[in-house]
């Protein structure tokens, strides 16, 4: 009873409220309940939100920064964020409440979108607050469903007529919910031809060439990490939408192509391992970068729920997929792998030493004590997806280069580097699981044994060494062995112990 009485009172409340003529729409966003009945589509509340000042104030109200007083002297304190933005949310709220009457009054007012529209015209960066509410209120018109579509066509014909869209949302792509607005651009139109005209429009004005265009080393670390973060989702959802339909072949999705492309692997990493205007290297580039790549290889997808022993399966063994979309898999790969061979050098030389070249020489001390990074463990994933392509191109030049031998040694030397241990160990599992039609003779697993050799012949030597000097005690790898001690084997006693090192390599080698 209590529930009903108190429901009854307050729709009476604000319709009295709504009978004042000299009512002001703040005075009616002060109401509790002037949500509620929005969405329970108030007949009375409608007609006075759709006036056109009305629409307008809420437009101004969604985009426009509050104005802070912080006191005329009398003592009194500024307003706090709550209560700064407590109009401008709410107006959002209603904008976005979904009723199709306002949708319609403010996608077919060009006045109303112009003003809307004029959000983005700002200089970066954007308040991120009102970037969410501007944000929420076009993704509410761009998502219609088929009953709403002619709302949706008249915002996407209104973007479209705006030459300077697409300049503006990569410009402020360091803003999240620019982002957000984008990946709705890309992915939640509905009806199958007004998406595929979008996607088309989208394709001439080079969108994805234009995005990743923002890898480039002199770009802010803000718009790497949100470019990397679109390309990334907008990757999987589209091919979730081409494992679901069917009948409909992956390719249909011209942004999808153009990102699987070779021409944008190229553009990636030739931008992501450039130096910038100081002559380093951008480690946001390179960190951003490496997971569009990975994403590209759709290497997560097929490793994520295998053990280490049935990684091996890779990149090109998909079952369960449809025929058609194994083989597009396959020239995605074989593309891939063409256009990251050249800069398989710049990668190795990562791994080295991710730090810029500098003039003076740094202490050796300085040099084996620098941490791992993000950026040579961002690299070492990399490396552990083309191994898992089983390309033969592949194979010969990591083996040239000594990579993998790269890789063992800095797996020695960062003992307690967790993710570089399941990269590494990853990377030899996948090695030594070669698939029985590949005949490449300069295997992965000849530099794997050699490592091993090189690795028991300087432990015999040191072992020689030690006793020729009849030293009563010898310092073992601290890293490897937590500080602990071993005793000297006797002279007498030709035969060399195996230390626990040594048992953790070989398991290691032989898993």
């Amino acid at each position: 009873m209590f529930w009903k009485y108190s429901h009854q009172t307050h729709p009476q409340q604000l319709d009295h409220l709504l009978d004042n003529k000299d009512v002001t729409l703040k005075q009616l966003l002060d109401e509790e309940d002037v949500l509620q009945e929005c969405r329970a589509q108030n007949k009375k509340l409608i007609e006075f939100l759709i006036r056109p000042e009305i629409m307008e104030e809420l437009v101004t109200l969604t985009i426009v920064e509050p104005i802070v007083r912080s006191g005329d002297g009398d003592g009194t304190e500024a307003p706090d964020e709550f209560t700064m933005y407590k109009y401008p949310n709410t107006a959002c709220e209603l904008l976005a409440c979904d009723i199709p009457t306002l949708n319609e009054r403010l996608a077919g007012d060009e006045v109303l979108m112009r003003k809307l529209y004029s959000f983005l015209e700002a200089e970066p960066p954007l308040n991120p607050l009102l970037a969410s509410f501007f944000a929420r209120t076009l993704g509410v018109l761009l998502t219609r469903n088929s009953p709403e579509q002619l709302t949706c066509l008249q915002v996407l014909e209104f973007l479209k007529s705006r030459e300077d869209f697409i300049s503006l949302l990569l410009r402020h792509m360091g803003t999240s919910a620019i982002m957000d607005l984008m990946f709705k651009l890309f992915t939640s139109v509905e009806g199958d031809e007004m998406k595929l005209n979008l996607l088309n429009w989208l394709n001439g004005q080079q969108v994805v060439q234009r995005l990743v265009s923002l890898f480039d080393p002199s770009v802010d670390a803000e718009r790497h990490s949100n470019v990397s973060h679109l390309l990334c989702n907008v990757i999987s959802k589209c091919r979730d939408y081409a494992a679901q339909a069917e009948t409909r072949p992956p390719s249909t999705n011209l942004i999808l192509k153009a990102i699987e492309s070779r021409e944008t692997v190229s553009t990636i990493l030739e931008l992501m391992l450039s130096d910038g205007p100081n002559g380093e290297k951008s480690k946001s580039a390179i960190c951003s970068g490496i997971p569009v790549l990975l994403e590209i290889l759709d290497y997560n997808h097929n490793s994520q729920d295998n053990a280490l022993g049935g990684i091996g399966s890779g990149l090109l063994n998909r079952d369960g997929d449809n025929p058609a979309s194994v083989e597009e898999h396959k020239l995605i790969v074989e593309e891939f792998v063409q256009a990251v061979v050249p800069f398989l050098p710049k990668l190795h030389a990562l791994l080295l030493d991710p730090r810029p070249q500098k003039d003076t020489v740094e202490p050796l001390e300085e040099m084996l004590n620098a941490p791992l990074g993000a950026t040579r463990l961002e690299v070492a994933k990399l490396i552990c997806a083309l191994i898992a392509t089983h390309s033969p191109v592949i194979d010969s030049c990591l083996i040239k280069l000594k990579t993998i031998q790269l890789l063992l040694d800095l797996f020695r030397q960062y003992t307690w580097n967790n993710f570089l241990h399941t990269q590494v160990e990853h990377a030899v599992a996948l090695a030594l699981d070669v698939p029985k039609n590949k005949t490449n003779e300069e295997n992965i697993k000849v530099e794997i044994r050699e490592w091993k050799s090189n690795e028991n012949l300087s432990k015999v030597e040191a072992t020689e060494d030690n006793s020729e000097t009849k030293t009563d005690s010898v310092s073992v790898d601290e890293e490897m062995q937590q500080d602990k001690v071993a005793e000297v084997i006797p002279e007498e006693n030709k035969e060399t112990e195996r230390t626990e090192e040594d048992i953790n390599e070989t398991s290691l080698v032989h898993h």
